[in-house]
């Protein structure tokens, strides 16, 4: 399952949620970023919300994908109501993630991991889709296209060793 009400809160910038208060700057100065920093700012809110609706229309196909939601409950509602093929939703990833890729390069650290973690929740998504059309993964395949992880491979020695300390210190 997918810890859905961590993911939009690490997606949606402060504010950007309809009934947010808007934050300033650190140290609580309500300072405007720079023209360029605030569009690139206002684009990745934009791509942050279309993947949070991206996710709950997903999650209309597969009911253990959103473990709890917290946004507007509009979002929600449309998502059950329009219940989106599963092609809209790997076309949907697909053009999110390419706008994503066209933007500049974030300056402030925080927003290039914000750009970052979309960019893998965004082909998580699109790996799941494809999962739910059928297709066919090895657990290492699956591992990487949804978590960004995979276990390591390790020789038949390390594990003998390992059962040979066993043996060793708990005989028979």
């Amino acid at each position: 399952t997918t810890a859905f009400c961590i993911a939009a809160a690490l997606a949606m910038s402060p504010g950007s949620l309809p009934g947010t208060p808007s934050q300033g700057r650190p140290g609580g100065s309500p300072q405007q970023p720079p023209r360029r920093e605030a569009e690139q700012a206002g684009t990745m809110d934009r791509i942050a919300e279309r993947y949070v609706k991206l996710v709950l229309a997903v999650g209309q196909h597969d009911r253990d994908y959103v473990d709890a939601y917290y946004g507007p409950a509009a979002w929600k509602t449309e998502a059950e109501s329009r219940r989106a093929p599963l092609a809209w939703a790997a076309g949907e990833a697909a053009a999110l993630g390419q706008e994503l890729a066209r933007l500049p390069p974030p300056a402030a650290e925080p927003e290039q991991l914000r750009a970052r973690y979309l960019d893998r929740q965004l082909s998580a998504v699109a790996a799941r889709v494809r999962m739910l059309q059928g297709t066919r993964m090895t657990v290492d395949e699956e591992s990487r296209a949804l978590y960004d992880a995979v276990a390591p491979v390790l020789p038949e020695s390390h594990f003998q060793e390992i059962l040979d300390r066993l043996e060793r210190r708990f005989p028979g």
